[in-house]
């Protein structure tokens, strides 16, 4: 999420200042919560509780072994969300920036150059 703010402050940083404000900090926090909450709750449906000891009672959360197909459909679920989502996310805003900033670049040789081109 922090590539977002560095990404608009870079692209657009005249409109940052004005629309990076606190109350719109906290509803990004609140937002991010609740998706959080969301994102998770498919935990709740690939692990069972496994009692692990016989004198104080308490549990494990483990996989639940016997549906191996729900298994496989999380484990991708995951991939999607925490490793190739957030890695385009990235890599677009990074590339954007770097064009950005190439630009600014390229403007400020040729005013005081006068070259066209890097």
């Amino acid at each position: 999420m922090t590539q977002f703010f560095f990404y608009y402050a870079i692209i657009h940083p005249v409109k940052s200042r004005y629309m990076c404000t606190m109350s719109q900090t906290k509803r990004i926090i609140c937002l991010i919560w609740i998706l959080s909450f969301i994102a998770a709750i498919p935990v709740l449906f690939v692990q069972v509780h496994i009692e692990v000891s016989e004198k104080r009672k308490g549990f494990w959360c483990v996989r639940d072994w016997n549906h191996k197909l729900l298994w496989q459909l999380y484990e991708c679920y995951m991939l999607v969300l925490i490793l190739i989502i957030p890695s385009a996310v990235m890599a677009y805003t990074y590339k954007c920036i770097c064009l950005q900033l190439r630009g600014v670049v390229v403007q400020r040789t040729s005013m005081f150059c006068g070259e066209d081109s890097l």
